[in-house]
């Protein structure tokens, strides 16, 4: 029986990301793929800092193994992953010089994905784009007018698309992607690391509650893993906290920091919620601990199209209580029971969704199994499979 062909793949990308290293691995090693991944800035690998999380920090695992990479070098005078914070030219060269079966390129908001979809025009290099947009619920006209022009011309130059989730699909549908074109991609985090940590912490849970200074241990925890961002609405969940003062005995640890901690310990101190610990910044291989303890997690997220702790909490069985702006929520959460969605800045119906999961443990047990049976679907082989399928797309195989 003849062999499948093994498909030369170039993948570019912003930067070292902690949830593509363990992807791009698994990727190398497939039968069918040789893959060299393409960097446009030197961060993620090096300490740097992140307004985001307001914090200096280097990620603890390794970013840069067991796959081939190139750092392009970078003309902006103003390295970041932004629009102009990205000019790498020399990705025109790496296409002509390589001769790419096909190029993956993550997203199209970036001076160099642009270059990079110029390069492999000239190139005559076949183009799989991958993004996690979504349809604005609002727009103004001309701007909606001006990006379906622009957006139907780079997409029907384009051999076929990864889709992340059901929303993301329906962009793409939007701008003239035909269905046959569309292949899924769901995103995903590293399952296999998270569900071996899972149950190397099973017997430790007392321990790192004791070790965590909570004052109730035996109360349910709530868990949120983020920046402590305007964007991520964390002053929500501790308003909603607050609202069940009375009412509900449980644990909040939030892990993370961020521009928004002084006024969110603020709000913890002046309505004495003595149940809140802040945890702060926790690296990559640290976060196992706290999704081992917890019972819920929360993202009250004003927008949040794919968030990977969201994954990465339901490998862990946890119940999830997330916005509707939580774009993958829709898939993973509603069609699958896995917790509860509720309309983004609603507070009362934050309280409600917590209130009802932390006072039932039965509710929780079986809303935790079914968030741990999606990730048998949310997972590196379909992400796989879906580039091998778009691949062999291309090539009518």
């Amino acid at each position: 029986m003849m062999e499948a062909r093994k498909h030369k793949i170039a993948f570019l990308i912003s930067h070292p990301i902690q949830y593509y290293t363990p992807f791009f691995k698994k990727l190398s090693e497939h039968p069918q793929v040789d893959l060299t991944v393409y960097f446009c800035l030197q961060i993620g690998h090096k300490e740097h800092f992140d307004p985001g999380f307001n914090t200096n920090y280097k990620w603890d695992i390794p970013l840069l193994e067991g796959y081939a990479y190139k750092f392009l070098k970078n003309y902006s005078p103003k390295p970041a992953p932004t629009l102009f914070g990205q000019i790498n030219p020399g990705i025109i060269r790496e296409l002509k010089k390589n001769k790419y079966d096909a190029m993956i390129i993550h997203g199209y908001t970036a001076c160099t994905n642009i270059l990079a979809l110029l390069g492999a025009w000239l190139t005559k290099t076949p183009i799989i784009l991958k993004g996690e947009a979504v349809l604005p619920e609002k727009e103004r006209k001309w701007k909606k007018m001006i990006k379906k022009i622009i957006l139907w011309y780079v997409f029907k130059r384009v051999q076929a698309v990864l889709y992340a989730y059901k929303a993301n699909k329906d962009f793409f549908r939007f701008y003239g992607v035909p269905e046959e074109k569309l292949f899924f991609y769901p995103s995903a985090v590293d399952n296999e690391f998270f569900q071996k940590k899972r149950k190397e912490l099973k017997g430790t849970k007392q321990l790192i509650k004791r070790k965590a200074g909570l004052k109730h241990a035996n109360w349910p925890i709530i868990l949120f893993v983020g920046k402590f961002i305007v964007r991520k609405r964390v002053m929500d969940l501790l308003q909603a906290v607050a609202k069940l003062k009375q009412k509900v005995n449980m644990n909040v640890l939030l892990i993370g920091d961020g521009v928004e901690k002084e006024t969110l310990t603020n709000f913890v101190k002046k309505n004495n919620l003595e149940n809140v610990y802040f945890k702060g910044f926790k690296n990559q291989s640290e976060l196992p601990t706290w999704y081992s303890v917890a019972n819920v997690f929360v993202l009250p997220s004003a927008f949040d199209p794919s968030p990977k702790a969201m994954n990465e909490a339901m490998n862990f069985g946890l119940p999830v209580v997330v916005t509707d702006e939580v774009k993958t929520a829709s898939d993973m959460v509603v069609e699958n029971n896995a917790g509860f969605v509720y309309q983004a800045g609603n507070v009362d119906e934050l309280a409600s969704c917590i209130e009802k999961i932390v006072k039932d443990s039965s509710l929780r047990a079986k809303l935790g199994k079914n968030a741990l049976m999606v990730m048998d679907k949310w997972n590196f082989s379909n992400d796989i499979k879906g580039i091998i399928e778009a691949v062999n797309y291309i090539y009518k195989v």
